[in-house]
């Protein structure tokens, strides 16, 4: 019988493999995977990226984690040392930054801050597979530009759709930023989403990339097994999963779920 905690242990598998295998990263050659995340929070974009790196380091693979931000003081743990100071994975470049003037100018700064950071990474790390980038697609330019690196897209979803454009100088300010983040979000080596409906988003919203091809794979978040023990009291107690448009049988579940 599949139990509660092996499903869960295997979607982070399935996570760190689906990775792999969208970039044609063999299992046997244990390689260099770089990952590019603007702001390394604790969000849930940030929980994501920080679970898929680690599953790949528990496969081998040597992995760093590139930013613009992180601080110590609030982080995930996995990005801390044992004497609680940044990991030695954990490399912040572009921080010196702005994050805005004056209330304004967030996405030009970001996508500034993230080109510097990725610039830094492409002049710094040698022989690199893959390059993991979220959220902010515009650095993709710089690796088509400058390397031959597999470039993977983690899209959470677009954001020219959560930018306000209520205002003829709203939509003005953005149209340079909608046409890099459509133009460089259709660079990448491959597109993942987190989700059926951001898959369908993505399809509307990028409708000329849609139609010449690019459907993105959808890879769901992995869940960990203590975060589902921190909802369930006791160790035994039992708790129905339900997934959305498929039968528990199709899993090969058959009997009750244990957290045990």
């Amino acid at each position: 019988m599949l139990t509660c905690h092996s499903m869960l242990r295997s979607n982070s598998l399935h996570q760190s493999g689906h990775i792999l295998q969208a970039v044609n990263v063999s299992h046997m050659t244990k390689q260099k995977i770089v990952f590019l995340h603007p702001d390394l929070g604790i969000g849930g974009a940030e929980r994501l990226v920080i679970d898929a790196a680690m599953e790949l380091s528990r496969f081998g693979y040597e992995v760093v984690m590139y930013t613009t931000y992180h601080d110590a003081h609030r982080c995930f743990e996995e990005t801390l040392s044992a004497r609680g100071t940044r990991a030695a994975w954990i490399r912040v470049h572009g921080g010196w930054m702005p994050r805005q003037i004056f209330g304004l100018f967030h996405a030009p700064l970001a996508y500034l801050r993230t080109f510097w950071c990725a610039a830094y990474l492409i002049l710094v790390e040698k022989k690199v597979s893959v390059v993991f980038i979220d959220q902010v697609a515009a650095p993709i330019l710089l690796f088509r530009l400058l390397t031959t690196i597999n470039v993977l897209f983690y899209c959470h979803y677009p954001d020219l759709l959560l930018a306000g454009h209520s205002s003829w100088f709203r939509r003005l300010y953005r149209l340079p930023l909608n046409y890099i983040e459509k133009l460089s979000t259709g660079l990448a080596s491959k597109i993942l989403v987190n989700s059926k409906y951001t898959s369908a988003v993505f399809a509307r919203t990028f409708k000329g990339l849609y139609i010449s091809g690019t459907d993105p794979s959808i890879l769901y978040p992995a869940v960990q097994s203590h975060q589902v023990r921190a909802y369930v009291p006791y160790a035994s107690t039992d708790f129905t999963s339900v997934w959305a448009g498929s039968s528990p049988a199709n899993y090969g579940i058959h009997g009750k779920c244990k957290t045990s």
